[in-house]
């Protein structure tokens, strides 16, 4: 039986979260993947990577949320960082490898979803 990290075992004194340590903790449990943080499906009792990490070591074209990969040197990078801002816009991109400033192109797609406000009980006759 798998066992998912109690929130309520990081409470602190005052109220707050050890967050750092909730995510620690999920991440030495599988349920987050150990590089890019996502969450899997099930903790699996040990650190794990999720399958799009994971991907980004195949030799083929890969996508992923959060971190694109240098074509050469197989370097990974986080999209958040300084340099690579521009990348949150959608369409083709040119980008240098911070590791061995090889030069290539990555593709952005943005997709939108929507959070509905819960429904309406319906009113009981009488």
């Amino acid at each position: 039986m798998r066992l998912i990290t109690s929130l309520e075992s990081f409470k602190l004194a005052n109220g707050n979260y050890d967050w750092t340590a909730y995510r620690a903790a999920q991440k030495a449990n599988g349920e987050i993947c150990t590089d890019c943080g996502a969450y899997t499906v099930w903790g699996k009792g040990h650190p794990d990577r999720c399958g799009d990490c994971k991907r980004l070591e195949e030799p083929g074209e890969t996508t992923h949320h959060s971190l694109i990969r240098c074509p050469k040197c197989g370097h990974q990078m986080e999209i958040g960082s300084c340099e690579l801002g521009e990348l949150y816009e959608d369409g083709s991109h040119d980008v240098s490898c911070q590791n061995c400033d090889h030069d290539f192109e990555v593709s952005t797609q943005i997709s939108f979803s929507f959070t509905s406000p819960a429904r309406i009980p319906e009113e009981k006759k009488p």
